[in-house]
């Protein structure tokens, strides 16, 4: 849209709100990104962030997505592993002064800091944008040879890009693999549907935790009726659902044998929570 279309529309809103006596409030948008795809012989990096602005015109813009991708991409690139935990929470005044990489074009050199872009961006739509908080996932392959790590990831009310929207979740899988030949494409395809469903049901539940001392705590996800998962394991819980689908593969021979496909931790962002 045009310049003189951001004009208009911005005055029109400005005017349907003083009509209501409203003032306008934050609009917030997630934005996941998975950067390096996991297996046997890579490691992870991804991040989440929420860039607030003022209206939704500008919240569904383009210049405001896009400018949520590439900080999200500088933010997975420039994480590195710290050895103790993958989940690193990332300091919205320390990213602000890494250079920007194109989510689009990652090879081209940075035409600026990422808080340069967000004051051409601010300048452009008419609106202040905040970045309000910012984590990264960033893991080295595991030691073993028939390890890996996977990273499950999604985004509830997404508007014009699927790594975009109101929650969001990034999600790190462990899995044990018996052959020394690694992951099939067939197999791949598999798993990447277990991470999307596992993506969706973090997002859909009440999710504060992996497991619980209760079983009857719903907020724990291996507790929770596996309600996204397609087929014959549907509405059974999280946990036993990940040691049947690890027997249905062939990662372990009965499903007495825990732990070759497991969640080893996740975040879970709504817009506009209070920061803990």
């Amino acid at each position: 849209m045009a310049p003189e279309g951001l004009d208009r529309q911005r005055r029109q809103e400005g005017r349907k709100g003083r009509r209501t006596g409203h003032q306008r409030r934050p609009r917030q948008r997630l934005c996941p990104l998975d950067y390096t795809a996991s297996g046997l012989q890579r490691g992870l990096r991804a991040a989440m962030i929420e860039l607030n602005c003022e209206t939704d015109f500008v919240g569904r813009n383009e210049l405001f997505g896009q400018l949520a991708a590439d900080i999200a991409h500088t933010a997975a690139i420039i994480s590195e592993p710290s050895g103790a935990s993958p989940l690193l929470t990332i300091q919205p005044e320390y990213l602000v002064e890494a250079p920007l990489i194109s989510q689009s074009n990652p090879t081209a050199p940075p035409a600026g800091t990422v808080a340069s872009a967000i004051r051409d961006t601010i300048a452009k739509v008419g609106e202040n944008i905040t970045l309000r908080r910012a984590l990264a996932v960033a893991a080295q392959p595991p030691t073993g040879a028939s390890q890996a790590l996977r990273l499950a990831n999604y985004v509830h009310g997404t508007i014009h890009r699927p790594t975009e929207g109101r929650i969001g979740t990034l999600a790190l899988l462990g899995l044990r693999h018996p052959s020394p030949e690694g992951f099939s494409l067939e197999f791949i395809a598999k798993i990447e549907a277990l991470e999307r469903a596992l993506g969706r049901q973090i997002v859909g539940f009440d999710t504060k935790a992996i497991e619980s001392a209760s079983l009857e705590d719903q907020t724990a996800l291996y507790n929770q009726p596996f309600i996204t998962i397609a087929g014959e394991l549907n509405g059974q819980s999280v946990k036993d659902v990940l040691n049947q689908w690890s027997v249905q593969e062939g990662l372990v021979s009965t499903a007495e044998e825990q732990g070759a496909v497991k969640v080893l931790n996740f975040a879970k962002w709504a817009v506009g929570e209070p920061l803990s």
